[in-house]
């Protein structure tokens, strides 16, 4: 009888800070990556490494949901400090399988069946995106098939937050310009601007992923107001924040293009 190959999903992580946690990780990864896996305790998949004298070593396990995020992890933080300021630089490497095979074997009656249960709701919360619904209607069912995640670009580093503090207009100005250098790609249904990431993130939503590559080859590493952006194709919803008290400056910023 064939057996299924497993599927790495995981990565090795060092260079931590001695006093991170889990829910600290979880939230970075979560947020950049896409969703981290859960475990049939419910709890999600992060595993720290200890030294020989029981403490946090700052090495650390990451499984996620998907294995697209892998990919993912390295462009987005590898070499990059976990906490935003400074401090250690992250190491992170696709992990090996030899993890795999030690849960795999531990899995048995309930436990599977937890785990069965575990994935059936992550990929209800996945499959979520109740926010495209309408775009999809009127697309062409070509277009319905392609990633929709696929569409979105991610670009990091637009702004800063001292800069959006001393002066919101700036919002209005850092959305037209981006949406301004995407259309030169294709049409554009949304650019999204998070005011209260650190990493000055800005989303922007294209119609067709056809779009997406020529667009990330303009922006990426170019310089935007004294910083160096990055972008890339996101794996999975954004996650990230911004204050509700912009939601409708934005929505008057993207009513005339959408």
């Amino acid at each position: 009888k064939k057996k299924l190959k497993a599927e790495n999903k995981a990565v090795y992580v060092t260079g931590l800070p001695l006093d991170a946690t889990a829910d600290e990780i979880d939230d970075v990864f979560s947020r950049y990556c896409g969703m981290i896996a859960v475990g049939t305790d419910g709890n999600k998949r992060i595993k720290l490494y200890n030294g020989d004298d029981g403490k946090f070593k700052g090495e650390a396990l990451v499984v996620f949901f998907r294995k697209e995020s892998i990919a993912q992890a390295l462009r987005m933080l590898d070499e990059q400090p976990l906490r935003i300021g400074g401090g250690e630089i992250m190491h992170i490497q696709e992990a090996d399988m030899s993890y795999k095979k030690n849960e795999i074997a531990q899995l048995k009656g309930m436990a599977k069946k937890a785990q069965v249960q575990n994935r059936a709701a992550m990929e209800r919360e996945v499959n979520d995106w109740s926010e495209d619904e309408e775009i999809l209607k009127e697309l062409p069912v070509d277009e319905k098939k392609e990633n929709k995640h696929k569409k979105i670009v991610i670009v990091k580093h637009a702004f800063t937050l001292e800069e959006i503090e001393e002066n919101p207009a700036l919002i209005l100005d850092i959305k037209q310009d981006l949406r301004e250098e995407a259309e030169k790609h294709g049409p554009v249904t949304n650019v999204v601007l998070y005011d209260k990431e650190p990493d000055g993130i800005v989303t922007v939503r294209f119609q067709s992923t056809a779009s997406t590559e020529g667009f990330i080859m303009n922006t990426d590493g170019r310089f935007y107001g004294g910083q160096q952006l990055e972008s890339v194709v996101a794996e999975h919803k954004p996650m990230f924040q911004k204050s509700k008290k912009y939601d409708q400056v934005e929505w008057v910023a993207d009513s005339d293009s959408d």
